[in-house]
């Protein structure tokens, strides 16, 4: 479990990508969904201590593995890493925005300034709102394959799968490392891999784990999950 301890200030440059302003409805979360300019937006109480919100955030943060921020005002937001247990200070992220396809840990009281904050949110969402698909999710490249590299993954171990990859010894799906178009290494995850939860379920995201690659026996084939299909998730109970 994450634990808040304050940090110093300091300025979150690539937080900052060109993209409208914040949106201005404090307080809020935002997570950064993979390394890309789309930022998932969650209101929250006003009435809601600063330390509850952080806190909300780090458990956000520890579920969905996705960088997490709470969100007080133009210069005030608290960061949570992904991966790790630090947290840093600076201004609220900006870039491209979506709602309402991630859950929060807790159920979001019903209040006359929180539907007025909803209503304008809705309004930003859309005004800022722009065409186009995404195609990548910004951490689906591995470094640059050395000739040790390719000589080490180029070939095919005992059981037919490329050098690298090993069975793992529970879900028996393919894991390691693995030679991609004969250019980069790339780490293959197996299915225990999966660490993205959604936060009030606990159930996966989605069916690997996001941005990574994982290996399909049938075709041979490299794919990379990325980040956004955690927007696809249905929680057990849900309609």
């Amino acid at each position: 479990m994450f634990r808040y301890t304050a940090a110093p200030r300091r300025r979150v440059s690539e937080a900052r990508p060109d993209g409208p302003g914040p949106f201005d409805g404090y307080p809020y979360l935002v997570s950064r969904i993979g390394q890309t300019k789309l930022h998932h937006i969650a209101l929250v109480p006003a009435t809601w201590s600063r330390a509850r919100i952080v806190g909300i955030a780090l458990i956000q943060a520890e579920a969905n593995r996705f960088e997490t921020s709470a969100c007080f005002g133009p210069d005030d937001a608290v960061y949570v890493a992904a991966n790790e247990t630090r947290t840093w200070e600076g201004r609220p992220p900006t870039g491209k925005y979506v709602t309402g396809r991630l859950e929060l840990p807790e159920a979001m009281p019903a209040s006359d300034e929180l539907a007025a904050r909803l209503l304008r949110l809705d309004w930003f969402e859309h005004a800022h709102r722009s065409g186009g698909f995404l195609i990548g999710d910004g951490a689906d490249r591995g470094p640059r394959a050395s000739g040790d590299d390719r000589a080490r993954l180029g070939g095919r171990g005992p059981e037919g799968l490329p050098s690298g990859l090993r069975r793992c010894p529970v879900c028996r799906a393919p894991a390691g490392e693995y030679l991609r178009a004969g250019i980069e290494v790339i780490r293959i995850h197996c299915v225990c891999d999966n660490h993205n939860r959604c936060v009030r379920c606990l159930q996966p995201l989605a069916r690997r784990r996001l941005s990574a690659w994982f290996y399909d026996e049938a075709d041979g084939q490299a794919w990379y999950l990325a980040a956004y299909a955690a927007f696809s998730h249905r929680c057990p109970d849900e309609p």
